[in-house]
């Protein structure tokens, strides 16, 4: 029986096979000189053509020896290893945008729980979104909850892109389980979005659109990338949590004292002015006396809780005035040592406009200092403010020694 040569598709494995059972051209006709040096040519060809197929990454297979008792070849153990990419979403991305929002999220966290300032990217009311009502949940910071779902998603992407460049499937458990944490993202954030633009007066938060810029592509990316039947088994877990996710936002702030609901729509927080109990020091009233005179003001609102820390580092003496007002809305008529304007003075229900006084500057973050002709957003210290005082004093200053002069 007459040995057949490989084909020029053959693979190298398949010239070994022939080299190694070759005979002497007595007992084969076929395998004279001639032919051998055709049958070496064709193997070398075919060497060629599977080093080029492989390094172009064709996936292409080699060709098992030849099996000199059926002249079948079986499939050779490359072809058997070879790894067949897997089709799903790009995980290494979706571990990448996770990862970026667990960051964005943990960082809001911690300024939270420290009550310090958080930086604006854009010019916005950064501060006074992430001091409202809605910046906590169940008692807790609302970014913490965030910072936990997206760090899941993070290690669950991850977790399927080792998979993926194994040429392996994510498993169901998992898969299902980064279906609902994208879910319960996507649909936190397009709550927010809506409180957002409706309950806080469509203030701008750049925080809060990366947040909601991060969420979405994650989900996109996910339905986009996931093959039709998985997305099927996906779609239970995913509409499931973002059903919960809606649900515990709609119920979970904390209920203010006083608040009324209409038909499960309205949120109201009255007016409820926190006490300064900290003693003020002859720097910090003679400090807030300079202010007033200076004309200069610090616009707030009374749930604000970087306006009440600001009011502590100036203490109860220099609020006395503010303390023992009656009435929130004759707040800035009173001749007080600190010029502090209540933004709310009414109290805060969706819809309320700002008072007219902080609607003229206009105050977008609270607190917000007017000195001088400075507007400027968020805490100050001593120092910094006793620099904007005497830096706003220059002109009269000037002016006087004009006069004299």
């Amino acid at each position: 029986m007459a040995m057949r040569l490989p084909s020029r598709s053959g693979a190298s494995t398949s010239c070994v096979a022939a080299r190694r059972t070759a005979r002497p051209a007595a007992v084969f006709p076929c395998a004279s000189p001639t032919h051998r040096q055709r049958r070496e040519t064709l193997c070398l060809a075919a060497e060629r053509d599977t080093a080029e197929a492989q390094e172009a990454g064709s996936g292409g297979s080699s060709d098992a020896a030849a099996d000199t008792s059926s002249g079948t070849r079986a499939p050779s153990a490359a072809a058997a290893a070879a790894v067949v990419p897997s089709v799903g979403p790009p995980y290494g991305v979706m571990a990448a945008l996770a990862a970026l929002g667990t960051a964005e999220t943990a960082y809001l966290t911690v300024a939270k729980l420290t009550a310090s300032d958080v930086a604006c990217p854009v010019a916005g009311a950064c501060a006074s979104v992430l001091n409202s009502s809605y910046a906590t949940l169940l008692g807790l910071p609302l970014p913490l909850f965030g910072a936990a779902a997206y760090g899941a998603v993070a290690a669950l992407a991850a977790a399927g892109a080792r998979e993926a460049a194994a040429g392996r499937d994510l498993g169901p458990a998992p898969r299902l389980a980064l279906a609902g944490g994208v879910g319960a993202l996507a649909a936190t954030s397009a709550y927010l979005m809506y409180v957002l633009q409706t309950s806080l007066g469509g203030a701008p938060c750049a925080w809060c659109y990366a947040s909601a810029a991060l969420s979405f592509s994650l989900a996109a990316l996910l339905v986009v990338g996931l093959p039709a039947r998985q997305l099927a088994d996906a779609a239970g877990p995913g509409l499931a949590s973002t059903a919960a996710a809606a649900l515990l936002l709609y119920f979970g702030f904390a209920p203010v004292e006083g608040s009324t609901a209409a038909g499960g729509a309205t949120f109201e927080l009255p007016y409820n002015k926190p006490e300064v109990t900290k003693e003020s020091t002859p720097r910090s009233v003679a400090l807030a006396e300079r202010l007033r005179d200076s004309g200069a003001q610090m616009f707030g609102a009374f749930w604000c809780s970087h306006c009440f820390e600001q009011e502590q580092t100036f203490g109860k003496q220099a609020m006395a005035a503010l303390q023992n007002s009656a009435s929130p809305v004759t707040v800035s008529l009173l001749a007080a040592a600190f010029p502090y304007v209540e933004c709310f003075p009414d109290g805060w229900r969706r819809g309320v406009q700002l008072a007219p006084a902080c609607a003229e500057v206009p105050v977008q973050a609270f607190p917000t200092w007017v000195i001088g002709n400075q507007i400027i957003e968020g805490e100050l210290d001593f120092d910094t403010i006793t620099s904007l005082l005497d830096e706003a004093d220059k002109p009269a200053a000037a002016a006087v020694a004009a006069v004299e002069q």
